[in-house]
């Protein structure tokens, strides 16, 4: 159905990494058009829910609005009943022609995830977001801290490429 970029982008990182394996309880934030959502579909994992600002048809747990708003994280709580095994966000806000604001954006997103991560994320639990790699890296230094192992992935398409996957396991809170 939709197999853009970013489902091919899931599926290699899968592939390598391995990131479904033994994960049962599944967020995505950030999913629209919908290619992650379409992989793990795939997979038939079914114990996941989609969040975005934007409908995605591809999956029937969707919720629409923002991660971090309270009505929708209290429908989380409710699907769930526990902490999750995994969280991945392909998502990325509004950038534009001006590096440093694009910085401070990534940066406030950055944060949003880390404070979803430490409510919703179990212990052990793992991580994939995708930010851009000229953030400051202490805004992230102390997150990566929290996991036993972390991944840098990078996807090279163009030279200017600045797209980076963090892929964060094994939290320990």
């Amino acid at each position: 159905m939709i197999k853009n970029n970013s489902y091919y982008k899931i599926k290699r990182i899968n592939e390598k990494y391995k990131i479904f394996k033994k994960k049962k309880k599944i967020i995505e934030l950030g999913s629209f058009p919908g290619g992650w959502s379409f992989y793990i579909k795939n997979l038939k994992l079914d114990d996941f829910i989609s969040i975005d600002l934007k409908k995605s048809l591809l999956n029937q747990n969707f919720l629409i609005g923002s991660f971090n708003n309270v009505i929708i994280k209290k429908k989380v709580k409710n699907k769930f009943k526990v902490k999750v095994d995994l969280i991945i966000s392909d998502s990325c806000p509004k950038l534009t022609n001006n590096k440093i604001l694009n910085k401070i954006f990534l940066e406030r997103h950055l944060k949003k995830i880390i404070i979803f991560c430490f409510e919703f994320l179990k212990k052990k639990g793992s991580i994939l977001y995708k930010t851009m790699d000229y953030i400051s890296r202490k805004e992230y230094i102390f997150f990566l801290k929290k996991f036993k192992h972390f991944k840098i992935i990078k996807f090279v398409k163009k030279k200017r490429s600045s797209e980076v996957f963090f892929f964060l396991k094994k939290f320990l809170k």
